[in-house]
């Protein structure tokens, strides 16, 4: 949405929003995810989930908008494109190790509005040091990493935290549903 909100298109913008209030954020999710394709969501799934008159032919109304009105140039470098290089420095066997981790804390960082504007170098660099620590690695793991003025450590660490707290927070949330259904379990075989 910020690259479309970005453009010098601020009247047709208005004019999609108006003709499209619930569907340009869902259409501006849609085209981002596509960025990854075998996880993009299905337009009806995007449509029950935000419910209020959303059809999915609106979503898809709403994306064609945005597409045309950005000429189709959605070309973004992306955390994924920078995790995907860098892991290219890496020996094989530590790039193979590092990638199903790594990715996963890639795309997670999609979800952590902390962490938009930090730029897909500090997201990727983040995500290598999360995935080294959870997976038990030593100091040397990243020495493939090129730190440099563009992505200085102190960011990706402070980077690193945000994820990190944002995994936690949601850890936490998920912990208190598990023993209310351990509860009904118990509550059940006793009965």
């Amino acid at each position: 949405m910020d690259l479309f909100a970005g453009e010098d298109t601020h009247e047709i913008i208005r004019k999609t929003e108006d003709a499209f209030p619930e569907e340009v954020p869902i259409a501006c999710f849609l085209i981002a995810s596509k960025f990854r394709e075998w996880s993009s969501p299905r337009i009806a799934d995007l449509a029950r989930l935000q419910g209020r008159q959303c059809t999915p032919a609106a979503i898809r109304a709403a994306e064609e908008l945005i597409l045309a009105t950005l000429n189709w140039d959605v070309d973004l470098l992306t955390a994924m494109d920078v995790l995907e290089r860098l892991l290219s420095f890496a020996p094989r066997v530590v790039a193979e190790l590092l990638r199903p981790t790594a990715d996963k804390y890639a795309e997670l960082a999609y979800c952590a509005r902390e962490v938009a504007d930090l730029g897909p170098g500090v997201v990727a660099i983040s995500a290598l040091r999360l995935a080294k620590e959870e997976l038990g690695l030593g100091d040397t793991a990243l020495d493939f990493v090129p730190y440099s003025r563009a992505v200085p450590q102190a960011r990706a660490e402070a980077c690193a935290a945000i994820l990190h707290g944002y995994v936690e927070r949601h850890a936490q949330e998920a912990s208190r549903e598990v023993p209310h259904a351990r509860g009904s379990d118990a509550h059940s075989a006793a009965v």
